[in-house]
């Protein structure tokens, strides 16, 4: 008898000893809460020293191991430079074709948004509907861009990453022969603008750059192209700034690649619509 508790007390003694053991295992992987140090499995934090919090009103939980869920990193935010390539929306691009994804050319980022130019001539059509004075403001372009090409080529979605835009009309936006004198200003908010001149000797700063290469969808409606061997085989077209410019005139860049004007009505000015949009919205093309 003697011998038989002998034995049951050394035995409840090593499992005694067990479950102190076991109290001591740390079981939880933990992120040291004042310094970020993941991956912990100490009780206290190999860089600072700080101690494991606690779990279920201890440190080791004294139960069985608790389930770590391994913390996903965000994939990091691509880093746009000027002159990139993304693309955003779908518009039609081929003569006859379904809608395809439009190529933009990144002008310039600024706190997580990028402003956009169409890499090509999306379609064409007049500023306005007649050679009347009519500024940006009021056109019939300006009116197309924000409803009709909008809503057909961005969904909702997109339309709400778009950014409303300061448009800036004054005369300092324009080339300083282009007398604009009598034409009224107003300056907008608008989603989707015209470049001024102002805008597009900033950013496309040489002659090639200017250049404009329109859709088949383009082409087909009419446009004026030419080849002027800058771009190779492929011709170019001129398209529409957003500036007044002498009496019943708005300035454009030609198919050379040069600052001019042509009357309003004219209704085979190419599109090339440009905006503010967040980064995260577009698709990187490069």
């Amino acid at each position: 008898m003697k011998k038989t508790t002998a034995i049951l007390l050394a035995l409840m003694l090593v499992l005694s000893t067990c479950v102190i053991a076991h109290a001591e295992i740390i079981w939880t992987s933990w992120t040291c809460p004042q310094c970020g140090t993941p991956g912990n499995t100490g009780k206290f934090c190999p860089e600072c020293g700080a101690a494991m919090p606690e779990i279920d009103g201890s440190t080791t939980g004294g139960q069985d191991p608790v389930p770590v869920t391994p913390t996903e990193e965000p994939a990091p935010a691509v880093q746009y430079q000027a002159g990139d390539l993304v693309t955003f929306g779908m518009y039609q691009q081929s003569k006859g074709g379904d809608a395809d994804p439009i190529t933009w050319i990144v002008l310039d980022e600024q706190d997580g948004k990028l402003f956009l130019l169409s890499k090509y001539g999306l379609d064409m059509m007049g500023f306005h509907s007649r050679s009347d004075g009519t500024v940006w403001e009021n056109s019939v372009i300006r009116s197309w861009l924000n409803e009709t090409f909008l809503y057909s080529a961005f969904s909702y979605e997109e339309q709400d990453a778009i950014q409303l835009t300061y448009i800036d009309l004054s005369s300092s936006q324009g080339d300083s022969k282009w007398n604009s004198a009598g034409r009224a200003y107003g300056d907008t908010e608008d989603k989707i603008f015209l470049l001024s001149y102002r805008e597009a000797k900033t950013y496309l700063r040489d002659n090639k750059s200017l250049l404009c290469v329109p859709t088949g969808y383009t082409v087909g409606k009419g446009c004026y192209t030419k080849v002027t061997g800058k771009l190779g085989s492929e011709s170019s077209t001129w398209w529409w700034l957003r500036n007044a410019a002498f009496k019943n005139n708005a300035g454009v860049v030609d198919a050379d690649g040069n600052y001019e004007t042509c009357y309003i009505h004219h209704p085979y000015g190419v599109v090339r619509p440009a905006l503010w949009v967040e980064a995260s919205a577009v698709t990187p093309d490069f």
